[in-house]
C-alpha cells in the first residue's frame, strides 16, 4: 500500500513539472524569447528571436504549398532540389517540414519585423 501511494505521488510531481514546463515554454514563444535551439525563420539575438526575412519567405512558402495540396516530402524535395539550405545548411526532410508548420511560434512572427 506505502509503495502505491508513493508511485501516486511520484506520477503527480510528474505530470505537475510537465505541466509547469509546457507553460513556461508556451510563455516564451508568445514572448518572442529563446526557448530552445533557434527555429527556422529566425535569427537569435541575445535572448530574443528575431524575424530572418529570408528564412520566413519560405515558412510562407511551405505554407502556400501544403495549402495548394503539396506533401510534406514534395515540399522538402522541393527545397533540396532547388538547394535552399535547412536552418543549419543542411537536407530539408518531410518531419522539418511538418514541425515548421505544427510549432506556434509562427503564431507570433506576423509578416516581418519581429517576434513579440
Amino acid at each position: 500500500m506505502f509503495l502505491t501511494l508513493m508511485a501516486g505521488c511520484a506520477e503527480l510531481e510528474r505530470n505537475l513539472v510537465a505541466e509547469r514546463t509546457a507553460s513556461v515554454l508556451a510563455h516564451k514563444k508568445q514572448q518572442g524569447k529563446v526557448y530552445n535551439h533557434t527555429p527556422y525563420g529566425f535569427d537569435r539575438v541575445g535572448d530574443r528571436l528575431v524575424v530572418a526575412v529570408e528564412e520566413m519567405a519560405m515558412v510562407h512558402l511551405i505554407r502556400e504549398r501544403r495549402d495548394d495540396g503539396w506533401s510534406l516530402a514534395m515540399i522538402a524535395d522541393a527545397f533540396n532540389t532547388d538547394h535552399i539550405p535547412g536552418k543549419n545548411g543542411g537536407r530539408w526532410y518531410a518531419r522539418t517540414v511538418k514541425n515548421i508548420l505544427e510549432n506556434s511560434v509562427y503564431e507570433n512572427a506576423g509578416s516581418g519585423g519581429g517576434c513579440g
